[in-house]
């Protein structure tokens, strides 16, 4: 998954910083705006958390998922001088737990596989 993880997170960053007409083409403002928001970052909990191991592992790069989140609506108001969006961090942070919900569902559904 780290193969895609950085791919992702440029387009994720392009997207945020894209004019908006760039935005009304992908739908990411009006009635889809949060729910862009929370599958986008569904997605990259699900890319940063995958292999993490430990649920400790995995808390703490949902954090570091939440602190892009946070950074990219910092840079949006620099660049656009618009206010901070808070609720996009807090759908942003729901679309988080939910990856990290996911995917600790998942490895614990999984048997691990036999060490040699």
């Amino acid at each position: 998954m780290r193969f895609i993880l950085i791919p992702w997170l440029l387009f994720v960053t392009a997207l945020s910083l894209a004019p908006l007409e760039v935005k009304y083409r992908f739908r990411t403002i009006g009635s889809m705006h949060n729910f862009g928001h929370l599958v986008i970052f569904l997605v990259t909990a699900i890319l940063m958390c995958w292999n993490a191991g430990s649920v400790s592992t995995k808390l703490l790069r949902c954090c570091g998922a939440i602190s892009i989140a946070i950074l990219l609506e910092g840079l949006e108001k620099l660049v656009y001088h618009n206010a901070y969006e808070w609720t996009d961090v807090a759908v942003d942070a729901a679309g988080v737990l939910a990856g990290f919900l996911l995917v600790t569902l998942v490895s614990w559904s999984v048997p691990a596989a036999p060490r040699s």
